[in-house]
């Protein structure tokens, strides 16, 4: 069994968050720098923004309860193996 804390995976949450981000100044980058901006790419790209802060908004909105210290177990491959579903044909 592999065991590891919630918060790991909060800190990879971030960790995408961040890299969209990076991501979105990129292309806002290129699109300034390329003389593109256009009432269209302006829209775009401020509705793509919302859309991302509302997300994020409620995401962290919604595991503000949650207890990150608590531990998550993945099963490992004795699980699988004992397990009859993988065993044979299972078909219906």
């Amino acid at each position: 069994m592999f065991t590891f804390p919630l918060y790991i995976l909060l800190i990879l949450f971030i960790l995408a968050i961040l890299g969209f981000f990076i991501m979105y100044f990129v292309v806002l980058y290129h699109i300034v720098k390329n003389a593109s901006l256009t009432k269209a790419s302006a829209l775009v790209s401020i509705i793509l923004a919302l859309c991302a802060i509302i997300c994020i908004f409620f995401t962290f909105y919604l595991l503000r309860d949650v207890s990150w210290k608590s531990k998550i177990t993945l099963p490992d491959d004795v699980w699988s193996s004992n397990n009859s579903f993988f065993e044979g044909d299972n078909t219906l």
